[in-house]
Order: structure tokens, then sequence, then C-alpha cells
């Protein structure tokens, strides 16, 4: 039994079609590489917190109270679906008069994909440098991030979509485990952000605001993305929320 993918945002809800003709909605991202059957990981229960490794949150609370602002360079924007929260970092990368670096994590794996990438590409200012990566997250801003640069990172839930394609891939009964490269790559940006130089505006989508996923993988998705969101705007100097355009302050101002 296989899925074919259909929709592939990570703020939105997608669509998932069966091998047996049904059909199912989930907020996990799909693309081509995790778009398979998940039967099972239908005993994933993250609601209780059974399912999941929750040791790297609980481990990154704990750390993050000794924190100060002085490590804390970065600006985590986030928000829904078409909320504008791509528009505002690029309206605040183009505030800052910095040379501006666009690190993006999707991958054109279709023709509704590199559409998407391409309203995104229109959308910038020529002058702007890209650089695509999938994965390999906290190794590129450790090289992009530097004094004197802006660097946008759009977008942190689709990186995680591509670290969670494995998920699918977990062999039964290892429903409790995540992908190994996850753990590694989420663990590397954590340690990366206060070392970070330069202007970093990180962008991720909030999907948590809407209805439960049907899917286990798509409430194993939108847990992780939550996890994730969480840890990241507790290493960051400042936290945005955009909904219908319009920002609201989380954490250290406007």
């Amino acid at each position: 039994m296989r899925f074919a993918s259909t929709y592939r945002c990570g703020g939105s809800t997608g669509i998932a079609e069966g091998g047996f003709g049904s059909r199912s909605r989930t907020c996990f991202p799909f693309n081509p590489r995790a778009g398979i059957a998940v039967g099972h990981l239908l005993h994933v229960a993250p609601e209780t917190g059974r399912g999941a490794d929750n040791s790297a949150f609980r481990n990154f609370a704990q750390r993050k109270k000794t924190r100060n602002s002085k490590d804390m360079p970065a600006h985590f924007i986030l928000g829904g679906a078409r909320s504008g929260k791509s528009s505002h970092a690029e309206s605040l990368a183009v505030a800052s008069g910095l040379p501006v670096t666009v690190i993006a994590t999707a991958e054109a794996l279709d023709d509704e994909m590199k559409a998407r990438i391409r309203r995104h590409q229109d959308d910038r200012p020529s002058g702007w440098r890209t650089v695509e990566t999938p994965v390999a997250l906290a190794a590129t801003l450790a090289r992009e991030a530097t004094e004197g640069r802006c660097v946008i990172v759009d977008c942190l839930t689709l990186w995680l979509s591509n670290l969670m394609a494995d998920a699918c891939n977990l062999a039964e009964p290892a429903v409790a485990g995540l992908p190994p490269a996850l753990h590694a790559e989420r663990a590397a940006l954590l340690k990366t952000l206060p070392t970070l130089r330069g202007e970093v505006l990180l962008v991720a989508n909030e999907v948590g605001l809407g209805l439960v996923p049907d899917t286990a993988l798509g409430r194993l998705f939108r847990d992780e993305a939550g996890r994730l969101n969480q840890m990241v705007a507790a290493a960051c100097e400042r936290v945005t929320f955009v909904a219908a355009g319009l920002p609201l302050a989380l954490k250290g101002g406007a």
C-alpha cells in the first residue's frame, strides 16, 4: 500500500490518496520521498507523550534557562500558511541594508513545488543570493551567517519534513523513535544558533492551530514541528508571530 502526495505545504492541511482509493487528510508536508504507507505508525500516541522521543525537548528546556540575550542573535518568524511570514522576513532583510543570502530548504521535486519556489524567487530582489539546503542546515548557517550579512532561512518546517521523510520507513514495532538524521541535525542547529554572526531570520510554519490530523504520521509531524518551534524560539533573541500580514512581537520587541 502506497500513498501518492498531492499537496506539500508545511503550514496547511494536505491530501494523501491511499492505495485502496481511500483519502486521508494530514498536516505532514509530504514529498515524493516521504509519500508512502504509514500504517505501521498507527500506534504512535504523541498526544500522551508516548510514541515520540521527548528527551531532546526536556534537555533543551533545562539548558535554555541559562541563556542570555547576547547569546541569542537570531530572529524567529512564524505563522500559518499565507500569513505573510516570508514577506515579513524579506522586508526586515531589505531594511537591514545588508547583502542577503536566502537559505532555501524546499526541494523542487514536482511541478507544484517548482511553481511555488519560482513564485518566492520572483518576489525577492534580484541581487539576493540563494543557497539550497534541504538537510544540512546547521553547516550551511555556520558558513553563510557572517558579520555584515543578513541570512534568511525559509523555512524550518520544510526542513523538518525533509528530515522526517524516513519516518515512513521505521520498521515495526519501532514506532517510538524518530529518524537518526532528525536528532543529529536538530541538535546541530540548536548548538549552532548561539554562535552565528550577522543578522539571521528563521521562518517557520505554525501547524498546531488547525484540525487534529487524521493520520498518525501527520500527528507525529505536527508534534515535532511544535517541539522544534519551541526550541528555536528559546534560542532566538526575537520571536514574531505573523497573521494576516501583521507581525505580533512575542519576544524581544517588534
